[in-house]
């Protein structure tokens, strides 16, 4: 692997798309470089989807509790 692909790697994660992960090919050390750059983005996926799971469960309670102000507010 070269510098060419990592940049391309890099240039999808910045774009947003954190699924790809670089191959890691010897024990060089863009190899080494590549296991890294893996290690951060399962850790920023986690992250994100982290944050997805908690805006949805914001999601789901801010209307639960307009129902029930809509109820309180027409008893």
């Amino acid at each position: 692997m070269g510098l060419g692909t990592c940049i391309e790697y890099d240039a999808a994660a910045a774009d947003g798309d954190l699924s790809p992960r670089m191959p890691v090919v010897g024990k060089d050390e863009l190899a080494q470089m590549a296991t890294a750059y893996n290690a951060m983005m399962d850790r920023f996926q986690d992250t994100v989807d982290g944050i997805r799971r908690a805006v949805a469960e914001v999601t789901a309670s801010a209307g639960g509790l307009d129902q029930a102000s809509g109820t309180m507010t027409r008893a």
